[in-house]
């Protein structure tokens, strides 16, 4: 955005003349784009300063609503291919998997490591993937792994890297407000 701003101001102070020649622009305009542009650096200088001092656990919290909406949106453009025109199938299809995906508290977390051998070394780039919610997180340099905050319930999650064994856990139960921890060991194939 910066660079289309920057883009568009240079435009229109190079073209002034021939963009304000026989009405090609409203004589406003330029006066209405830099004020845009003003409003939207205000702006962007907002969320950046805003982003820099979030703690772990907003950021947390806006990756898990962005993941949501994200989940949202493809759940309603499948439910328009499978309804294909029909309202009524739209309506069901929607509305269910909207109850399903919004249910309960958002207030349920995984957490936890993953390690390796006897002298349990970290596994670093681990994937970790709770079946239920299509949620993927991977472990960091110190095989810590944390999942954002999602619905309670029962879930099976696996932990899995090239080079080793999955590992599954099956019936994981999550309680509301409660964040589970779990110590995984992969063993190398």
């Amino acid at each position: 955005m910066i660079s289309l701003n920057k883009a568009g101001n240079d435009f229109i102070t190079g073209h002034s003349a021939t963009l304000l020649a026989g009405e090609n622009m409203p004589v406003i305009f330029p006066v209405n784009f830099t004020s845009g542009q003003t409003n939207f650096h205000d702006k962007q200088v907002l969320f950046k300063f805003d982003e820099s001092t979030q703690t772990p656990a907003q950021q947390a919290k806006i990756k898990a609503e962005n993941s949501c909406f994200d989940k949202m949106t493809v759940m309603l453009a499948d439910g328009i291919e499978v309804a294909d025109g029909d309202p009524t199938v739209a309506a069901l299809f929607m509305w269910n998997k909207l109850v399903k995906a919004n249910s309960g508290p958002k207030s349920a977390g995984a957490k936890g490591d993953v390690k390796t051998g006897p002298a349990k070394k970290p596994v670093e780039g681990a994937t970790c993937y709770i079946d239920e919610l299509d949620l993927t997180v991977e472990t960091d340099a110190k095989g810590h792994f944390i999942f954002p905050a999602f619905a309670h319930g029962t879930y099976t999650i696996r932990f899995n890297k090239v080079g080793y064994k999955e590992v599954v856990l099956l019936n994981v139960e999550i309680h509301i407000s409660t964040t589970v921890t779990k110590h995984i060991i992969l063993i190398p194939v």
